[in-house]
């Protein structure tokens, strides 16, 4: 019987030599990863998208009267403790600020003075702090992006334009702003209502995204594309992980 399995045996022996001189594929599941790389002129979205980049910086007018002056820094300076003023310059970074959402509402941050916050001074005015409160903005019914803007610290306080250098109100311009009571919520003084728009394009300010710019957190959609205009613009990031 050995014998007559001779052949066979010989057959195997032959099979292993030629396999031992074989490289065999193994296969590795790896983990998946979500492109991250956009092109020029957009950013990855956290989840799947490139999205335009957009300008975060708004400006904040005074709507107290028709001249509609810009809230900045107190002497441009980037100083803990400078009060908020209005004045006729929305070009100067002084004059730009950037919101920042929180729980209940928006951190409030200068373009030039980055590492303060708006809050509230010691003697009741608006100005820039190292530590500030989230402000709560409510559009004004009727107003194309005006808001009046509640402090978060202190509930029923909010922004209100004050009295100028002089303590008087005959001249808005270089006057100051102060946090205080607002009674009538739904019809506010002109002194109380802020239209915030953005620096690049004038959109108005949007209180339901992270940083208040109009479509600028547009998340996903389920099964791919929507036909909307806000989802069509978008790219996919690049099949190509970051490293």
């Amino acid at each position: 019987a050995t014998l007559g399995q001779l052949s066979t045996h010989v057959l195997e022996f032959k099979k292993h030599i030629e396999e031992s001189k074989t490289c065999w594929k193994t296969s590795k599941q790896r983990s998946e990863v979500r492109p991250q790389q956009c092109q020029a002129e957009y950013a990855w979205d956290g989840t799947q998208w490139c999205v335009p980049l957009r300008n975060t910086e708004f400006t904040i007018q005074s709507m107290a009267n028709e001249n509609w002056y810009y809230v900045k820094v107190e002497d441009d300076s980037d100083k803990e403790g400078k009060r908020l003023q209005v004045s006729d310059k929305p070009k100067e970074d002084t004059s730009k600020w950037k919101f920042a959402k929180g729980v209940t509402g928006y951190t409030i941050t200068n373009v030039r003075a980055s590492s303060m916050y708006v809050g509230k001074t010691s003697n009741g005015y608006a100005g820039i702090m190292r530590h500030g409160p989230e402000w709560k903005a409510t559009p004004v019914t009727g107003q194309h992006a005006v808001f009046i803007l509640e402090n978060g610290w202190e509930s029923g306080q909010y922004l209100k334009l004050g009295n100028d250098r002089s303590g008087r109100r005959r001249s808005q311009k270089g006057r100051f702003l102060n946090v205080a009571a607002l009674t009538n919520v739904a019809d506010p003084p002109g002194e109380f209502r802020w239209k915030i728009l953005n620096v690049k394009d004038q959109t108005a300010f949007d209180p339901t995204t992270q940083n208040g710019v109009a479509g600028s957190t547009e998340p996903p959609r389920a099964g791919g594309l929507a036909e909307d205009s806000a989802v069509v613009a978008l790219h996919q990031a690049d099949d190509h992980p970051t490293a």
